[in-house]
């Protein structure tokens, strides 16, 4: 049994790691990706002095990241949202600001795992 729980953990750190250290092509249009792609790819952008305002909402039927004042997506998660409770379809419908990077890293992991 000690073998299974250290053999699993193991399994378990090696897909986190891939996850935030896999690099994610950048595209220029709407992309289906799932939300470890979405991360990796907010998480290894480099930092910038001035943090952008991003907004996270409902779109097309799907959560999908939006930079301020810009109508078109930079990222469209495989996420529905009508498969989530109806508080958060709400906020999603409404737009969830993320002040940076980090921030919008940890929206996406409330929304998208």
């Amino acid at each position: 049994m000690k073998k299974a729980v250290v053999a699993l953990s193991a399994i378990l750190i090696v897909l986190v790691l891939l996850v935030f250290l896999l690099p994610t092509p950048h595209q220029n249009t709407p992309s289906q990706a799932n939300v470890s792609g979405v991360a990796a790819q907010v998480s290894s952008e480099s930092n910038n002095s001035q943090e952008k305002l991003y907004i996270v909402k409902s779109w097309n039927g799907k959560i999908a990241v939006f930079q301020e004042n810009s109508n078109k997506p930079v990222e469209v998660t495989d996420v529905r949202v009508s498969t989530l409770p109806e508080l958060d379809q709400k906020l999603l419908n409404q737009g969830i600001q993320a002040q940076g990077r980090a921030e919008l890293a940890k929206v996406l992991e409330d929304y998208c795992s």
